[in-house]
């Protein structure tokens, strides 16, 4: 005898809630990294504050630039000793050497870019948080390096190089992530966009004081993104 089972129509899955569009994310990034900037300022003025004095320690690393479709003038202006040696400096306390600077021109849009790579190890001290909450501003001291460097070399030899786009990018596994950063153009660095791309995909989370919420799975993307294994 055949048993025959009721058949009805599967209930729908949850739907995954969307992130907020890049416009929003970015704001909500912007407010919260100047709401944190205030509070340190209140905190630095205070009656009978000491003056901070920058405590980091550690070896200067060394920076290694890599080209891509970059002319020899301009790598001369990238390349040269001061610029170079303050972002060592920047980056002391923050990243162990060698780091790679990838400066990129692409022609055929007319954009540049200066990125670097998130190598094993690179990092001194990662934070990666937790669950679905990515700390991305505490990579603000490097992308603040960055664009200083950017700036520095602007201001040296060609106004034009403030329009290259600065970031860090990492390769782990079959994960592309670049992370970049927000603010009026050009961006100074201190404030990490809210919006990361994965291979080519662009996921915008949601800022919080703490960090950025992701949906799960894209939260673990970033966190082995930034550190990869060799």
């Amino acid at each position: 005898m055949l048993a025959i089972a009721a058949c009805g129509t599967p209930p729908a899955p949850e739907p995954t809630p969307a992130g907020p569009d890049r416009a929003t994310a970015v704001a909500a990034a912007e407010a919260q990294a100047q709401a944190q900037a205030e509070v340190q300022a209140q905190a630095a003025s205070g009656p009978g504050t000491v003056p901070a004095v920058d405590a980091r320690t550690g070896v200067a690393p060394e920076i290694l630039l890599v080209w891509d479709n970059v002319s020899d003038l301009y790598q001369s202006f990238f390349s040269h000793r001061e610029p170079v040696t303050r972002l060592s400096e920047d980056l002391t306390g923050y990243a162990n050497g060698p780091v790679n600077v990838h400066v990129r021109w692409d022609q055929k849009n007319f954009v540049g870019t200066i990125r670097l790579r998130v190598l094993p190890g690179t990092l001194l001290e990662p934070q990666l948080g937790a669950g679905a909450e990515v700390p991305l501003q505490a990579l603000a001291p490097l992308t603040t390096a960055l664009a200083t460097y950017r700036s520095d070399v602007a201001s040296r030899f060609d106004v034009r190089v403030a329009s290259f786009k600065v970031a860090l990018e990492s390769f782990s596994g079959a994960r592309h992530c670049v992370f970049d950063v927000a603010g009026r153009p050009p961006p100074d660095g201190r404030v990490v966009s809210p919006c990361v791309q994965i291979n080519g995909t662009e996921h915008c989370g949601t800022p919080g004081p703490t960090g950025v919420t992701f949906p799960p799975a894209v939260a673990d993307d970033l966190r082995a993104c930034l550190v990869p294994q060799g």
